[in-house]
């Protein structure tokens, strides 16, 4: 959860496997998206998925009280420092989440708002903000005079997302089609046994012009005949009148 839903916020639009965690923990949260009425959480599984939507808002608190009085945690050692480092990791990732899902949607957001928003100290949220626009996953700028960041718009819009989304898909979709051709008629439809046929296809065309030219036009009939009479003036015929099987005893 404190993995995948940072990254989902920040690529809600790329339905590809790229930068997949965990496909697990995206189908059941898709599954839950798809139903049309969610009931309180009966077991782990539910209240983890439901913490998560919370996440997705930066609702850090209910995500928190939800997490907080599963038993798994009696389990574990060392419980008090684990829910220590838990609910401050929850804090982080919210506050990563909800810059990246909102941040398009303002023009400034102030540090000290933040702050106060996530209870978080003040050197935190600006290494993470700071860190993030390094990493230019969160295009922003500092003002230092009244310790804001100043949003910069350099994200495509929600048609030009699908467009790139539907030009990759077709890309995906003609790459396919070759491979599919190709796997039919070999080559692409072409039968070359080298690079350099296949780059001049036009010389065996005009091979076969030539060939049918040397032939008569008719593709080789000629041969046949001539084979046929020098085989019958060497003797070789079979016809039962002219046992001597010259050129003179044939029967047509």
């Amino acid at each position: 959860m404190l993995l995948e839903l940072p990254n989902m916020a920040e690529t809600p639009l790329d339905m590809s496997k790229k930068k997949l965690i965990s496909k697990s923990f995206r189908r059941t949260l898709d599954h839950m998206d798809r139903q049309l009425f969610n009931g309180p959480p009966e077991n782990t599984r539910d209240t983890v998925m439901t913490a998560a939507k919370a996440l997705m808002r930066g609702d850090w608190r209910r995500c928190w009280e939800l997490i907080q009085p599963l038993k798994v945690w009696k389990l574990v050692p060392n419980k008090e420092e684990v829910l220590n480092k838990l609910h401050h990791k929850i804090q982080e990732e919210a506050l990563r989440t909800f810059l990246f899902t909102y941040s398009p949607y303002y023009a400034s957001l102030s540090l000290d708002e933040l702050c106060k928003t996530f209870e978080l100290k003040r050197n935190i949220v600006h290494s993470i903000m700071s860190k993030m626009m390094i990493n230019e996953e969160l295009h922003a700028s500092w003002d230092q005079p009244t310790n804001c960041i100043v949003m910069n718009q350099v994200e495509p819009s929600r048609l030009q997302s699908l467009a790139l989304q539907f030009a990759d898909k077709a890309s995906t979709f003609v790459e396919n089609n070759e491979k599919l051709l190709d796997f039919r008629t070999g080559g692409y439809g072409f039968k070359y046994d080298n690079k350099e046929k296949r780059d001049r296809p036009w010389e065996d065309r005009s091979n076969w012009d030539r060939e049918r030219r040397h032939n008569g036009g008719r593709g080789g009939r000629r041969d046949n005949y001539n084979n046929r009479d020098n085989y019958n003036n060497r003797g070789g015929g079979n016809d039962g009148d002219n046992r001597g099987g010259g050129h003179h005893g044939r029967r047509w």
